[in-house]
């Protein structure tokens, strides 16, 4: 029975570094196409369950989970290297079932992002409508992704809305929670978070839709929500006092 278990452990062990380079490749070209990015990866490493290689064996694959684990990620949109990464991690993690990377799309049912940045640049000038409507049906691609995440858990990150005057400070947002669900490929993700308003200073609490991305330009990626924003300090305008609670609904890009 040791010799089995020894075995086993040693078949994982080579069985996931055999699968690192593979995966690795998958990873950057999927995220360069779909965020039109350059794209860097720190260390990364997989990990599979002593129970792996013998599923393979027994069950042609089926049952079978490989653990990856990426640090150090950057993503330089349109391969902007003078301004802050379009997106930026500490780690990422998720599971995903071997037999699954024979498939496209493949499903991964949870990522878990730590870590991140988000730094959305200033909208472009805004297009003539024929050349937007060529940008759509370019952008078509985002419709059916080579990869869909069921699940993203993104808590404590940062998001900051660079401003077109290079002068101005960014506003920046501190996400305690952030949750979003696929509901299919091209279709909007559902998501729920929490938020600190910079000013005035104040929790905020919304659900809603996010997307589809628009790689072309981020920044008219469509956003709607509910939202509950609580207990905000009005004492930082001059000559104001008290606090603030408002509810209410939204919608734009």
């Amino acid at each position: 029975m040791l010799l089995i278990l020894v075995g086993v452990a040693i078949a994982a062990r080579v069985l996931s570094r055999r699968i690192e380079p593979f995966i690795r490749e998958q990873t950057v070209e999927y995220l360069r196409q779909r965020f039109d990015s350059d794209v860097e990866i720190g260390p990364l490493h997989v990990s599979m369950p002593m129970k792996s290689p013998l599923e393979m064996l027994l069950r042609g694959g089926r049952g079978a989970y490989a653990r990856v684990t990426a640090e150090r990620i950057s993503l330089w949109h349109k391969h902007r290297h003078d301004r802050p990464p379009l997106l930026a991690l500490g780690k990422f993690t998720f599971q995903v079932e071997l037999q699954a990377l024979r498939n496209r799309p493949v499903r991964v049912s949870m990522v878990r992002l730590e870590g991140l940045r988000i730094t959305v640049p200033p909208k472009g000038p805004r297009a003539p409508r024929a050349k937007q409507i060529v940008s759509q049906v370019s952008d078509n691609k985002d419709a059916t992704p080579s990869v869909i995440v069921d699940t993203i858990i993104g808590d404590g990150a940062k998001l900051f809305i660079l401003s077109k005057n290079p002068k101005k400070d960014p506003l920046e947002f501190d996400i305690r929670k952030l949750k979003l669900e696929s509901a299919g490929p091209g279709v909007a993700m559902r998501y729920t978070a929490e938020l600190t308003n910079p000013k005035p200073p104040g929790l905020i609490r919304c659900q809603g839709h996010f997307g589809p991305w628009r790689s072309e330009d981020p920044s008219d990626t469509q956003l709607d929500g509910k939202y509950i924003f609580a207990n905000a300090d009005l004492s930082v305008f001059k000559g104001v006092a008290g606090h603030l609670d408002s509810t209410g609904e939204f919608e734009g890009t």
